[in-house]
């Protein structure tokens, strides 16, 4: 079984959604349903959207964080001088 999602009860696969919170309420920021598709891979949006409504909101400090498998390595770097 691949890390993101488990078996149905009809055998078939189903992947979690991706969901983006405000960490010290909980409070949803956004919630993904990533269908038939690991949620990763539309995490880097959502985390850019997730960024662009916390300033908005008058955050001004933002600390994004995730399992494994929302590394996202690529983007670290440009997060950093945004978040």
């Amino acid at each position: 079984m691949q890390a993101g999602h488990g078996h149905q009860l009809q055998g078939s696969v189903g992947y979690h959604p991706l969901v983006l919170s405000l960490a010290n309420t909980g409070e949803p920021l956004f919630v993904v349903n990533a269908a038939e598709r690991p949620s990763h891979e539309q995490a880097a949006f959502y985390f850019d959207r997730a960024i662009d409504l916390c300033r908005r909101a008058g955050f001004q400090k933002i600390c994004l964080r995730g399992d494994t498998d929302f590394t996202q390595s690529e983007h670290l770097d440009r997060w950093t001088g945004r978040a």
